[in-house]
């Protein structure tokens, strides 16, 4: 890992050649996602702001872990489809995170 400032070596970290950090770090904080999931009612929340056509900002989005662990763990039927604009300083961890998201009820944009 290079000795550059705290940005540099975290795009290093979230990049391809760091995937293999990325999913250990991830085999370790997906219990962590799961819970966050579970730790509040998201359904009510999000459906008392949610509207036709809504739109959510993902700001330091990773890869997409918190929001999956969302549609996995919640049922979210009652919250009108949302267009995510992802926003990261890694365009890796942007793309991961699309990947993540791709199918079947977010609209990514971003």
């Amino acid at each position: 890992m290079s000795s550059g400032d705290t940005a540099e070596r975290s795009l290093e970290h979230w990049s391809e050649a760091g995937r293999t950090g990325m999913e250990a770090f991830y085999a370790l904080a997906t219990e962590d996602y799961h819970q966050l999931a579970l730790a509040a009612d998201w359904p009510t929340l999000l459906a008392g702001r949610a509207h036709e056509g809504w739109s959510l900002l993902d700001v330091a989005c990773g890869s997409g872990k918190f929001p999956t662990a969302l549609r996995r763990y919640t049922d979210l039927s009652a919250v009108p489809e949302v267009a995510y604009d992802l926003l990261d300083p890694s365009e890796f961890s942007v793309a991961e995170a699309r990947g993540a998201l791709a199918a079947p009820r977010p609209v990514l944009r971003g």
